[in-house]
């Protein structure tokens, strides 16, 4: 039967054969990724320049001195990047969805405030790490000079330029050069020819999802346990009503952008009323939360006695406006390698559970992930629905279960071993016996006592040291480095086929809708 193009007329039959068509096909996709990067790499970024022998130039030839030396040690922090040309401010993916925008200028100001806010506070994480010699060169003097010295000097210094930068002069500068890197490496993606990898990945990844909504639609019952099940709940106060909730949510929202932004009583207040319990299979030591630390340089480890899950906040956009986000990091000693060859065990294994919160401050979506980027789950509730189209070339999403968005707490049933979450339940107070955990501001990962003073569980690159795995070997076409190794927010790549950051402002836009009359289950 011969096509035809949708006006009826015929549509010729191509002469090239099968094999020259894929080879097309690929050539054109490599072409698609080298271009891009050449193009980037080949763009101007202009500095914003103050008055030659200015208190603000001398600023920021201080913050020109602290990149170099960051740089030089490698102990850079990996959860925000430097904006080049204004190196006292800092940006995630948040923060970059704004760059193209049109501001007025009290946006504009709210905008830089809060890049320089992230600068502050990846500052006493790099300022902790520089040798001695490092931080005499910094502070441009030949006496001694301290991390406390050097961050009291930057914090005068970011206020200072923060408040003098012209949306006139720099907003237009700044608009370019305001964006977050890709976790993803399109050198490796072209050298790797990832087009030809990513066909035999998706009918991986396919297979994998099909497991896991069978798995899912077991009876609980059936659920396999290997030791014994110990519940991990939160020594918090009792959850706030749903109108206490919407009001911290209005109030924080009060601001130029509309950004929720809660104070520290707030967010302690919210995270200890989404906080979840954890239904763990217990068959070692492996099986149970703690505190990270470093038990000797390049070996972490993770302390079970003081059980506790690390909290971070972010921001999601939909409909026009922003969503606050609450995240819950859990960490293990390991995940046990099965044999020699066992491509996914090694030291450290964590867990991230997310609740993204309406404009109402009502529930509309859960989701979950390893800190690898491993394993990522969407858990919609009634008031989303998948979007119909796709998004071009990519692995499809996995959603193994819905959620009622009137349950502010939930149970995790997690597996032993590999700490799959195997199924999400409202809380419950049934007398058994529990554990206490407590909620660490994740920020304290970055300051882990080492060697009498701090460092951070992350090195420059964001990933924890010592957690590789070897599956890495196998995966590096998808552009991902050291695949399956423990990463710092902000870096978990969440698809190996097609481009996904957990922390992308769009991800939920861009497969979900806000439910209609005619949504899709």
């Amino acid at each position: 039967m011969n096509s035809t193009d949708p006006g009826g007329a015929r549509c010729p039959k191509s002469s090239a054969s099968p094999r020259a068509r894929f080879l097309r096909a690929v050539s054109l996709r490599i072409i698609s990724l080298v271009v891009p990067a050449l193009l980037a790499g080949c763009a101007t970024t202009g500095d914003w320049r103050p008055e030659p022998n200015s208190e603000d130039a001398r600023c920021l030839a201080f913050f020109q001195r602290l990149d170099t030396a960051v740089r030089d040690a490698g102990v850079g922090d990996a959860q925000s990047r430097v904006v080049p040309g204004f190196p006292w401010l800092r940006t995630d993916r948040f923060l970059s969805s704004y760059a193209r925008e049109s501001l007025d200028a009290s946006q504009f100001r709210q905008w830089v405030e809060l890049m320089a806010r992230l600068g502050e506070a990846a500052r006493p994480v790099e300022l902790n790490r520089l040798p001695e010699r490092a931080l005499r060169q910094v502070d441009g003097s030949a006496g001694e000079s301290s991390p406390e010295t050097l961050l009291a000097k930057s914090g005068e210094c970011s206020r200072r330029l923060t408040a003098e930068l012209p949306q006139s002069l720099a907003g237009e500068r700044l608009s370019h050069v305001a964006v977050k890197s890709s976790s993803y490496h399109r050198l490796r993606k072209v050298v790797g020819l990832y087009p030809v990898v990513a066909l035999p990945l998706l009918w991986g990844i396919g297979r994998y999802h099909e497991e896991v909504l069978e798995s899912y639609s077991r009876p609980l019952s059936e659920l396999a346990v290997a030791g014994r099940l110990v519940r991990f709940v939160p020594d918090a106060p009792d959850a706030l009503a749903v109108d206490e909730v919407a009001a911290i949510v209005r109030r924080a929202s009060r601001n130029p952008l509309g950004i929720p932004l809660p104070s520290a009583t707030d967010r302690e207040r919210l995270f200890a009323t989404f906080a979840p319990s954890l239904e763990m299979d217990v068959d070692s030591r492996d099986d149970r939360i703690g505190k990270p630390f470093w038990k000797a340089p390049g070996i972490p480890d993770v302390g079970v006695d003081e059980p506790t899950l690390y909290t971070q906040v972010s921001h999601a956009r939909l409909d026009g406006k922003v969503l606050l986000q609450l995240n819950y990091v859990a960490w293990f000693p390991a995940r046990p390698r099965k044999g020699r060859l066992d491509m996914l065990g090694g030291r450290l294994d964590s867990i991230i559970w997310r609740v993204t919160l309406g404009a109402d401050g009502v529930p509309i979506l859960f989701d979950s992930v390893h800190s690898c980027g491993c394993y990522h789950k969407f858990y919609p509730t009634e008031q989303l629905a998948l979007r119909r189209e796709r998004i071009g070339f990519e692995e499809p999403i996995l959603v193994p279960q819905r959620l009622d968005s009137t349950s502010a707490r939930h149970l995790l049933r997690v597996s032993s071993g590999d700490h799959y979450i195997e199924r999400v339940l409202p809380a419950r107070e049934d007398g058994g016996a529990s554990v206490r955990y407590r909620l660490a501001d994740y920020g304290e990962l970055r300051a882990l006592a080492a060697n009498g003073g701090q460092t951070s569980l992350f090195a420059a690159n964001g990933i924890v040291r010592g957690t590789q795995r070897l599956e890495r070997i196998f995966l590096w076409p998808t552009g991902i480095i050291s695949a399956g190794a423990m990463r710092q927010w902000g870096g978990q790549a969440v698809a190996f086929v097609g481009e996904r950051h957990f922390d992308a402002p769009d991800l939920i836009a861009r497969y979900f809708e806000t439910r209609g009359d005619d949504a899709v289950e």
